[in-house]
């Protein structure tokens, strides 16, 4: 794991970096933000167990397959999301769907189906291959999301199923089915219903949501608070105000609304809930940042704190806008977490840390941080 040009700390969930030119920076760190899910709140047993359960649901429904653990979707996932461009879980659920629906039909099968006993279980070698160009697929994504897999499709000469699989999921509309059934599945009937004010059509299951667990504690909150300014700490998040309200409970009242930031699912509401004049951009857009901050007054440095890709790619363009911003990458609440953090370390964040908690004693670290 390359640490050149890093302080090592130890810190109570593990081991954490400081990148040491950066060090005159962090110490000026006068304005925080956070994303929500893997930083303020573990997501391992809903998003990213949702995105799954969505792929393994429609790939039933709708091309008679039965996909098993080991074709380790959630390692396809994480590469997805390493692209910079997944910031969104419907689109990840759409890309597994749609290579699925591409490549299994492609290896040497007639027909619209790959070959199974009769019971919709297709070999483990079949599996394997398909799994491979998954992933290879994945690999080539990059930050325009959506975009780049369609051209590396097209380029591959998968022109005419991808067109296809587009019509079948209705993608990427808001109505389409693969929005739904994540929605249903995600929120539970109860929420679903009274979110949407409509019926479930497809799932009534338990809301993989109740699995959520807030993971940053009160006292975090509060040492910041007392530090630089309730006025001064805010969350910028892909998810929805409702879920995280669900999830965070009074937790989220440490905040005030106008440094609440939630871009999905509401995506034409402002930060304070206000209507907004156009519909919100997603990162790694740097003008999220920007917007979140310039009501703020002025500030010498602002910490974002996030866990994807995109965070961080969303800090690096607004500096090179207003070189004002630092980031921070939390790497203990993802999926395979070793690699999680060596991407950090590579990527030059401005510290990796395995929890949200450890931010305050790393900041005490670097000093003038002891309220």
């Amino acid at each position: 794991m390359p640490r050149e040009g890093y302080t090592q700390v130890k810190v109570p969930s593990g081991q954490a970096w400081i990148l040491s030119p950066r060090i005159s920076d962090l110490q000026k760190v006068d304005m925080v933000f956070f994303d929500c899910d893997g930083v303020l709140i573990d997501v391992r047993e809903s998003y990213d167990a949702t995105t799954i359960e969505t792929v393994k649901f429609l790939a039933r429904k709708l091309m008679s397959i039965d996909i098993p653990n080991s074709l380790a979707l959630r390692r396809v996932v994480l590469e997805l999301k390493r692209s910079g461009g997944f910031n969104n879980d419907w689109d990840v659920s759409y890309v597994l769907l749609l290579a699925l629906y591409v490549y299994l039909p492609k290896e040497g099968v007639a027909g619209d189906a790959p070959p199974t006993d009769g019971e919709g279980v297709v070999s483990k070698a079949l599996w394997q291959r398909v799994g491979e160009r998954i992933m290879y697929l994945a690999g080539r994504a990059d930050s325009t999301g959506l975009a780049s897999v369609e051209r590396t499709l097209i380029e591959e000469g998968y022109g005419e199923p991808l067109d296809t699989v587009k019509r079948l999921l209705g993608y990427p509309v808001e109505d389409s089915i693969v929005a739904r059934l994540f929605d249903e599945i995600f929120y539970g009937p109860q929420l679903f219903r009274q979110k949407f004010k409509v019926e479930p059509k497809f799932y009534v299951g338990r809301g993989f949501i109740e699995k959520e667990t807030p993971t940053v504690s009160r006292e975090v909150l509060t040492r910041l608070i007392n530090h630089i300014g309730k006025e001064r700490i805010g969350i910028i998040s892909g998810r929805d105000r409702d879920s995280a309200k669900k999830t965070l409970g009074e937790l989220l009242n440490s905040f005030e609304s106008r440094n609440l930031l939630f871009l999905m699912v509401d995506p034409d509401y402002g930060a304070a809930g206000e209507k907004s004049s156009g519909p919100l951009p997603s990162k790694p857009d740097p003008e999220i940042l920007l917007k979140a901050v310039e009501s703020l007054g002025p500030f010498q440095c602002c910490l974002y704190v996030g866990d994807s890709a995109e965070d961080l790619m969303m800090v690096q363009r607004a500096n090179k806008i207003l070189p004002r911003f630092a980031f921070a990458g939390v790497y203990g609440l993802v999926n395979f977490k070793d690699e999680a953090c060596s991407y950090f370390l590579e990527g030059r964040a401005d510290m990796v840390l395995p929890s949200v908690n450890d931010l305050p004693g790393l900041l005490d670290f670097l000093g003038g941080w002891n309220k």
